[in-house]
């Protein structure tokens, strides 16, 4: 399994968008797209720290049966 890099692009843009979030001079439909686009930058940098199984291109014969193999 590979190790990710750690997402620090996507929290420097969640702290973009939490700092338009809480400004005050903001209009309500700017705050609450920048409350959604935090909300979808922390979901974002969650499935990119998932740890991923390395892709070999390997085939198991046991799960595919038209790789030929001793029978």
């Amino acid at each position: 399994m590979t190790e990710p890099k750690f997402p620090w692009a996507l929290l420097v843009i969640i702290a973009m968008f939490t700092f338009v979030a809480i400004s005050e001079k903001s209009p309500p439909w700017v705050v609450a797209l920048a409350i959604f686009a935090v909300i979808l930058c922390a979901a974002a940098a969650v499935y990119q720290s998932i740890p991923r199984r390395e892709d070999t291109g390997e085939v198991d014969p046991e799960l595919d049966p038209d790789q030929p193999g001793d029978q």
